[in-house]
């Protein structure tokens, strides 16, 4: 945790604090307690809550399970590239003293290509997760606002990040229906300018926002 950090977290615990003191005197005088209790409270607090490697392994299944939320089309597109790779390895090695040029093209293709969805299929779930986090912390300050569901709003999977973000704070049903309204099903699944400009597939900045989205912490959430 850096100073800054410290310093946040700081903050929000006295305006906690105050916020429970200003209640209390609206319904009364508050006790307050005395210096032994508080030393007696601070002593206990040292060992109070989880290990920080308790916190570390939960937010690290948080993270692995919003993944598979956020991209289950994505991590279901991995499973199936991974399947043929395996299969395809399993063909050459009971090829084995028998290979041929020809008779291992098909296998050794087919292995090569499922490799490479598999994997791109995971760096496209990890950028959505990324977009998730960044969508939920938005929401959450925010409330729904069409300009940031716009920011997530060209591809399938995009979409599907956000609506669980949404979904998780309450806000799935206008989150749905500004899709709708703005002309998504849910057979939209290519990027939006597939046929209006298919040579951005081409272009760096299409892989970098879609495979290689910079790693986001959530301000909000684990």
């Amino acid at each position: 945790m850096t100073d800054i950090d410290a310093a946040f977290a700081a903050a929000e615990e006295i305006e906690f604090v105050a916020r429970i003191y200003y209640q209390t005197q609206s319904v009364g005088t508050p006790v307050i307690l005395p210096d032994e209790e508080m030393d007696t409270v601070l002593e206990k607090f040292k060992t109070y809550g989880q290990k920080k490697n308790e916190v570390g392994l939960m937010a690290a299944g948080n993270r692995l399970v919003c993944m598979l939320r956020v991209g289950r089309l994505l991590i279901l597109t991995a499973l199936m590239g991974g399947a043929v790779l395996v299969h395809c390895l399993e063909t050459i090695l009971l090829l084995a003293g028998e290979w041929t040029l020809t008779g291992l093209v098909i296998p050794v293709s087919s292995g090569l290509t499922g490799g490479t969805v598999s994997i791109i299929a995971l760096l496209d779930a990890r950028s959505r997760l990324q977009e998730y986090k960044r969508a939920k912390d938005l929401f959450f300050e925010n409330g729904f606002k069409s300009r940031i569901a716009d920011l997530f709003i060209h591809s399938k999977c995009q979409r599907q990040a956000v609506g669980e973000a949404a979904r998780e704070l309450g806000l799935a049903t206008e989150l749905c229906r500004y899709y709708r309204e703005k002309g998504y099903c849910w057979y939209h699944i290519l990027p939006d300018f597939t046929f209006k400009r298919p040579d951005l597939f081409f272009t760096r900045r299409y892989w970098q926002k879609t495979l290689f989205v910079p790693y986001y912490q959530s301000r909000h959430f684990l």
